[in-house]
Order: C-alpha cells, then sequence, then structure tokens
C-alpha cells in the first residue's frame, strides 16, 4: 500500500514538474491606438505580467497566453457647442485592469524564431477615469464613480507576432468590445475597439 501510494505520489509530482516547466512567465508594455464607435480615437498604452502555458515541449504547440494589464483606453470627439457654436473638445480617459485570455498556436519559420498566433476573450474592470470637454465651464466627470461608464468590460481580440531567440516577442494586435460602456441610453456607442503595438520578454 505505502508503496502504491508512493507511486501515486511520485507521478503526480512529475506530472506537476512537466507542467511547471512548461508554464513561462514575463512583462509585457505597449502602446495602442483606442478608436471606439461613434466617436474620435486617442491613443492609450497597456502594461503588465504574462504568462504562458504550452502544451508541449515542441518548438510548434498550441499554446495557453494571458495576462494582467493596466490599460489606458478613452476617446477623443469634436463637439458644436449650442451656447457660442464654437468647435470643442470632449475628452473621456478611462483606466481599466484587463485580463485577456489567448488560446494560440507556435510555428517555427527560422531559428530561433517563431510565428506566434493568438486568439480569445477579455475581461475588464473600471479603475478610474474621467469625462472633460475644453473650452466649457463644465466640472469634470468621474466617470465609474459618478455611473457615467459601466465598470465591467469584456470583448475579444487577437494578435500575430514574432518569438526571438525563445524569450523575446513582438506583437500587433486588434482588441473589440462587446458592450456598450455608458450607464444611461445615450443615441451613441463608444465601445471599445483597439490595434496595438506591443513587446514582451518572457523567462
Amino acid at each position: 500500500m505505502k508503496i502504491k501510494s508512493s507511486i501515486i505520489l511520485a507521478a503526480m509530482l512529475m506530472t506537476l514538474t512537466a507542467s511547471a516547466q512548461n508554464m513561462r512567465y514575463g512583462f509585457t508594455a505597449g502602446i495602442q491606438g483606442c478608436m471606439p464607435r461613434d466617436v474620435g480615437s486617442r491613443p492609450g498604452y497597456k502594461i503588465g505580467p504574462t504568462a504562458q502555458y504550452s502544451f508541449s515541449d515542441n518548438e510548434r504547440t498550441a499554446l495557453l497566453d494571458f495576462s494582467l494589464l493596466l490599460t489606458a483606453k478613452g476617446w477623443n470627439d469634436d463637439l458644436m457647442t449650442t451656447t457660442s457654436g464654437n468647435s470643442v473638445t470632449w475628452k473621456l480617459r478611462a483606466n481599466y485592469i484587463e485580463l485577456p485570455i489567448h488560446i494560440g498556436y507556435a510555428m517555427p519559420v527560422y531559428d530561433d524564431v517563431r510565428v506566434v498566433g493568438t486568439v480569445g476573450p477579455y475581461f475588464a474592470l473600471g479603475l478610474w477615469g474621467n469625462s472633460s470637454i475644453d473650452g466649457e465651464d463644465i466640472d469634470d466627470v468621474k466617470i465609474f464613480s459618478d455611473n457615467f461608464y459601466k465598470r465591467f468590460d469584456c470583448g475579444w481580440g487577437l494578435t500575430i507576432g514574432a518569438e526571438l531567440h525563445s524569450h523575446f516577442r513582438i506583437s500587433a494586435g486588434f482588441e473589440m468590445s462587446v458592450l456598450n460602456p455608458m450607464k444611461n441610453k445615450v443615441d451613441f456607442n463608444p465601445s471599445d475597439r483597439n490595434i496595438s503595438l506591443s513587446v514582451a520578454y518572457l523567462f
């Protein structure tokens, strides 16, 4: 009985060790162009830890890719005021903690170079942000605490990039929300759509 238990325990430890060997951790940072529906664009960023689980030890393998990102989104939009008739800019800044979970595939194309593509959902929680109108005597709106924007957001995204020397990854990505972020019913929908360029280092 003790021998059987020891064999089971050893097998479990070997499985955990193999799984750990297929898991890599790192850090990613990038810039993004935020282009929400129905409003103007603005630049943003994303930064945070990342991890990758490979389903095999081969260079050509399926993988699971996930990150925990601080990401800055929002928009700028030109408006015509009803008071003066002049054009003013409505600015909105939204900062989220975001969790993308992607399934992907890595394929070697040259010595120490792999092409990596991923696709999957993301989930985001609003942390802070504000809305303001340049040139107007209007107090800034705290978009999450003042019930202007919903805190929760989700959508899907995809990336395509190159992994160099098993550590560096350069990726281009696209991301699109499936929710209207506005709390109240309005005649426009500024749901997020972003393109990004990011760099990651995996240990």
